[in-house]
């Protein structure tokens, strides 16, 4: 937010393979990217890192910054409940203000199965359902009663932000999608939350990826 005496800090944490498990504490070795923003600069910083942390630790949040965190999590586990709990909590200790979440791998639509779980997951946090979720996946017919769909992103905007939050879209390819945040009474941000498929199949993905459905 480029407004006098704002900061947005961005973590964005690198994209896994086709088929690699999500992150989780234990992995090691990776590289990771935060960008800085005040209305005067911008600062990017890479740093390759062997600590058991996708990302860089981000600086205190003040009351007047927004974090904006990223996470390619290749399959959000809404039908596991622990590690669903896992993967949340260890996204929501970078305290987010926003939260996109990218190759979530859900048919979204199948909404007891995956939309209510990671909506009382994050309830469950939070204290609160004051926060703002937007989904979208890629629609099958032939598959619309399972919970797998390869692709698909989702977005959560957090308390105290949700309530500002104007409207909504997604993508019907379930590539992205978007929130319009009021800042005032005449500017909005727009937080997208978008997932780029490969440019060609894998060689090991059988007629299941994303690439194939698009």
């Amino acid at each position: 937010m480029p407004t006098s005496g704002r900061t947005v800090a961005v973590a964005t944490v690198v994209p896994h393979e086709t088929n690699n498990n999500a992150p989780t504490l234990t992995t090691t070795s990776t590289t990771t990217n935060t960008t800085t923003t005040t209305p005067n600069s911008v600062r990017t910083t890479t740093t390759p890192t062997d600590e058991a942390i996708y990302w860089n630790k981000l600086p205190a949040l003040p009351p007047s910054s927004a974090h904006f965190i990223y996470c390619n999590v290749n399959g959000i586990k809404t039908d596991k409940t622990d590690e669903l709990h896992n993967q949340i909590a260890t996204l929501l200790s970078f305290e987010p203000t926003f939260l996109g979440l990218i190759e979530t791998q859900r048919n979204w639509k199948n909404y007891d199965a995956t939309t209510t779980p990671l909506r009382n997951c994050m309830y469950s946090y939070q204290k609160t359902k004051a926060n703002k979720l937007v989904t979208a996946h890629c629609y099958e017919e032939h598959t619309k009663d399972n919970i797998y769909q390869p692709g698909g992103v989702a977005q959560f905007t957090l308390k105290p932000i949700a309530q500002r939050v104007q409207s909504t879209g997604s993508d019907e390819l379930g590539r992205w999608t978007w929130q319009e945040i009021r800042l005032n009474g005449t500017r909005s941000l727009f937080f997208i939350t978008a997932y780029r498929c490969c440019t060609e199949p894998g060689a090991r993905s059988k007629g299941t990826t994303a690439w194939h459905q698009q």
